[in-house]
């Protein structure tokens, strides 16, 4: 039972994927519906802290806060994509054999997935196809959803999956001690030592001098870390690296894998091949701090800290 109704909540989550960019116009100014933007964030950091993050009590007070977390996504995700649904298919040049292909293929794969017996507990290629249904929900094109709201229902869909996996070896906690908070700064420290002086003298990037308000650092900080900081690492560290830490089971396989996970994620990001290279060093240190901690946070603040050197002007592209 309680798998069927998290499954059926992960259906809701892709329909909301697929159709919540077709929602009416909320009757709120910009700086309104930024305010609520932020505020949602907020409460997905809650949600993530009370109903993940606590390892050392009672294991039924632990999933109780995972279902709580699930129905609260689950409820929002229901309402947001029928009122998506509604919209979409009222739409003129309405194609049903169009709908019914994508949709279809969405939730055949999910299905596939959550059902699929035996169901281990390690990373295997049933995750790496999980994240692929995401990634076509994600940017299906009925319509592409983007934008703060899709990157929230991006962290949505791919949290409730690591949740309801409950993967060995993953990492996903907040529970952080001083000591993965050190490791957040050396390693951010020690890309900045490299990072930096490469992007510059390739001339990939410049600087320029930005005082940002406090206020502002503080919602971008929450925005990066959700996405894209938490989702590329849950992708490249959790799921990538984890996979290929535990096939390259010998001497120097982890090593390996750190630098097969860096690699992809830097091609995944190239367009330039000066960014290829930076994005590939990023992910070696973001790569390390997961190996260090054992944890995906750690590394997700590292990945956060980078990309908010760019509000100071540290490393703006140009």
């Amino acid at each position: 039972m309680k798998k069927t109704i998290c499954f059926v909540f992960f259906v809701f989550l892709c329909v909301w994927a697929v159709f919540g960019r077709k929602l009416a116009p909320l009757p709120l100014s910009a700086a309104d519906l930024n305010f609520w933007i932020v505020l949602f964030a907020a409460s997905v950091l809650l949600f993530m802290f009370v109903g993940l993050g606590v390892e050392k009590i009672k294991r039924y007070f632990v999933l109780l806060c995972n279902q709580s977390f699930l129905t609260v996504f689950g409820f929002f995700s229901f309402l947001s994509g029928m009122a998506g649904l509604c919209e979409f298919l009222l739409r003129p040049n309405f194609s049903l054999l169009n709908f019914l292909g994508v949709y279809g293929t969405i939730i055949s794969l999910a299905a596939l997935y959550h059902f699929w017996r035996p169901l281990k507990k390690t990373v295997g290629w049933q995750d790496v196809l999980t994240i692929g249904v995401i990634g076509l929900a994600y940017g299906s094109g009925l319509p592409m959803l983007k934008g703060a709201y899709g990157y929230l229902t991006l962290v949505s869909l791919l949290l409730i999956n690591v949740c309801m996996r409950q993967l060995q070896g993953f990492g996903y906690t907040f529970n952080l001690n001083k000591r993965d908070l050190k490791i957040v700064v050396l390693y951010y420290l020690g890309f900045a030592a490299v990072g930096i002086p490469l992007g510059y003298f390739s001339g990939y990037i410049h600087f320029e001098f930005i005082l940002p308000s406090p206020s502002f650092v503080l919602m971008s900080a929450i925005r990066i870390f959700l996405s894209p900081a938490l989702v590329e690492e849950i992708i490249f560290r959790g799921l990538f690296q984890n996979y290929l830490t535990q096939k390259f089971n010998f001497k120097h396989g982890r090593l390996l894998a750190l630098v097969s996970a860096s690699v992809l994620f830097g091609v995944l990001h190239s367009g330039d091949p000066r960014y290829l290279i930076l994005a590939g060093v990023a992910g070696l240190f973001y790569g390390g701090a997961y190996i260090h901690t054992g944890k995906i946070v750690p590394a997700a603040l590292v990945h956060t800290l980078v990309d908010l050197r760019h509000l100071y002007g540290i490393g703006v592209i140009g």
